[in-house]
């Protein structure tokens, strides 16, 4: 949020037409995609089970059914980045003595070989880890 607020920070606003996937916390703005907020409207995808199953409730009316595709989108992006940080250590303890054109360079380029294999390898092991470990939980 503060991000949103301090102009000096130059944080990389959505252009055009883009928009950030944004949680509860942030405004529905324009560039920011936020999920529909009320006492009575699910958001969290543990929120659509039922119980201690694994069913899913199904979303009532459009509002959840929004939000129960925005947290599972918001899931999936989680989790993606979780892959990538395994995949890179430097990523999960980034020096910030290192210059800022230095970590923005190795984001980038780090997250186009990270895509680079998952696009050229079905079986890449990094994602078949997670996805394991997301099953045992």
């Amino acid at each position: 949020m503060e991000a949103l607020r301090r102009h000096e920070l130059n944080f990389p606003h959505p252009m055009g037409d883009k928009c950030y996937l944004v949680d509860v916390g942030y405004p529905n703005t324009r560039g920011y995609l936020a999920p529909y907020k009320g006492t009575k409207i699910l958001y969290h995808l543990p929120d659509f089970r039922r119980g201690q199953t694994s069913a899913i409730c199904a979303p009532k009316g459009e509002k959840e059914k929004f939000n129960y595709y925005h947290s599972s989108l918001r899931n999936v992006i989680e989790w993606t980045f979780g892959v990538w940080k395994a995949r890179w250590a430097l990523l999960k303890d980034m020096h910030v003595n290192l210059p800022y054109e230095t970590q923005i360079n190795i984001v980038l380029a780090s997250m186009a070989i990270h895509n680079y294999i998952r696009i050229k390898d079905n079986t890449d092991e990094a994602f078949s880890r997670a996805q394991q470990d997301s099953y045992k939980q």
